[in-house]
């Protein structure tokens, strides 16, 4: 049986990854954090303390001001650290980069580093963090956050990546679980062509983002992913290993 142009383990090429111009919107003033663009947006004191913060998947968020430069967050789902990270404005307040962690059930750590850049002004008397930001590049990520590995078995494609995420969904099946996935996210896949196919992504029976899937003619894999609630749109490219 003929190789599926999908098997592999594939590492993303941070170098070539794409974002929509839709900003990301956030204010932090007078003592609480907003954040706009969310999905679904939620204001909570930034004080430091766990914050109850329904429909994000998570269960609490905190937010602590370092100074005036410089922002920590941190999430819970279930009582159990799930992400953090440490937002820090540049000098001259146009740009912001993210050093971030996201803590996977397997036990797997997976740190990232990007830079945003300033696209809306921060309100008077607002924090610097405040405003609204385009991602510009990922400078940095561990490898078990950039690759996945695909197989093909007859109809059903396996998907499975070092942090312990996985799925085994059917072409043109119904949704199944995400192995490893804290939120009860599901996977439901629709093969487009013999070098493409489509992945939706639910989560409490609603699809929250669809991506498709394509090997290149040069033996790579583009992906492109539309958030169905907010409309962002992003790209990626993966090299074979």
């Amino acid at each position: 049986m003929a190789q599926s142009p999908f098997d592999g383990t594939w590492k993303m090429d941070a170098s070539k990854a794409k974002w929509t111009d839709k900003p990301a919107e956030a204010v932090l003033a007078g003592g609480m954090y907003e954040c706009v663009t969310c999905t679904p947006a939620y204001k909570i004191k930034a004080d430091g303390t766990y914050h109850s913060r329904p429909g994000g998947g998570v269960d609490e968020t905190s937010v602590q001001i370092i100074n005036d430069r410089s922002v920590k967050f941190a999430s819970r789902k279930a009582g159990t650290l799930v992400g953090e990270s440490l937002v820090t404005i540049s000098a001259d307040g146009n740009t912001r980069t993210v050093e971030a962690a996201d803590y996977a059930p397997n036990g797997i750590v997976t740190r990232y580093s990007t830079t945003q850049r300033r696209v809306g002004a921060a309100p008077a008397g607002a924090h610097q963090a405040s405003g609204k930001w385009l991602m510009d590049r990922i400078n940095s990520a561990s490898d078990e956050q950039m690759l996945m590995t695909f197989k093909v078995d007859g109809d059903k494609l396996n998907m499975s990546t070092p942090d312990g995420y996985s799925y085994a969904a059917q072409f043109g099946g119904a949704a199944v679980p995400v192995g490893g996935d804290r939120f009860g996210g599901k996977v439901q896949l629709r093969k487009l062509s013999a070098n493409s196919f489509e992945e939706i992504n639910l989560r409490d029976g609603k699809v929250r983002s669809v991506s498709t899937i394509t090997r290149t003619p040069e033996g790579r894999l583009h992906m492109k992913s539309e958030n169905k609630l907010n409309g962002a749109v992003e790209e990626f490219e993966f090299a074979p290993q």
